[in-house]
């Protein structure tokens, strides 16, 4: 999955800076319906209005997935006044220090079947990362009681969005991705079957995380073979997206 490394602004507005180590992923929705209320709408949003303090780890619409904070560091998108019984006992008394949080677009120019696709694909390679699973989704809602994402939780939102009532829209969610992360795992998309012991190990797994490689559909990386001339230049343009992130941070 290709992803836009935008990143906010540290120490200013919805990232703090902080470092957190992730026990849950938070799915929202943006709940703006404009037009053009796409990812980099939504992060643009974030960044130029810091007196509101709310950011998300990722945005995503129907074209892109922008990742806003590293997945190591907090972000505030799940704050509230209280928080459900469930959720301070497993999170803690602080859910922004222990998630990962990724809004999801609505805008009416997008398509929102495309969204969600790319929202669940999102979902498997993060809770993957971090060695998490599906039990370890959760709705805003969840969180803090808030409606969100409304159409998770109210069921005349769910039926606007295709789907037949919020709870089913949710479980199927919850389904897509766990189908998913199995798809991940048994085809090795983010590890590779051919690289124990080689030399480049490391540096190989490291950049597969990073999205700069990748496996074929057998979960092999061929290590050893010379790369292609429109493989090197797929290289340089991810690893050059890379950069330009960091010093936009």
């Amino acid at each position: 999955m290709r992803i836009e490394k935008l990143w906010l602004t540290v120490g200013k507005g919805g990232r703090p800076g902080r470092n957190i180590t992730p026990k849950g992923l938070v799915i929202h929705w943006t709940a703006n319906r404009s037009y053009g209320a796409n990812a980099r709408r939504n992060r643009d949003y974030f960044e130029n209005h810091p007196e509101k303090k709310v950011a998300a780890h990722y945005t995503v619409d129907d074209s892109e997935v922008v990742q806003c904070v590293p997945e190591n560091e907090m972000a505030y998108h799940v704050g509230g006044q209280k928080y459900t019984e469930k959720a301070l006992r497993i999170l803690g008394s602080y859910p922004n220090s222990t998630t990962i949080g990724i809004e999801m677009c609505v805008n009416r120019d997008g398509d929102f079947a495309k969204t969600y696709k790319q929202t669940v694909q999102l979902a498997a390679e993060v809770l993957k990362r971090h060695n998490l699973g599906t039990g370890d989704l959760w709705r805003h809602y969840d969180v803090t009681g808030k409606d969100c994402p409304r159409y998770f939780v109210d069921d005349n939102t769910a039926r606007e969005f295709g789907f037949t009532d919020a709870a089913s829209g949710w479980r199927g969610f919850i389904a897509d991705v766990k189908a998913e992360l199995a798809r991940l795992t048994d085809s090795g998309s983010l590890t590779a079957k051919d690289i124990k012991g080689h030399w480049a190990e490391q540096d190989i797994k490291q950049a597969l995380e990073e999205g700069i490689v990748s496996v074929d559909e057998s979960g092999l990386f061929y290590p050893d073979r010379p790369a292609t001339r429109a493989e090197v230049v797929a290289m340089l343009m991810r690893l050059d997206d890379r950069i330009l992130g960091k010093i936009k941070q």
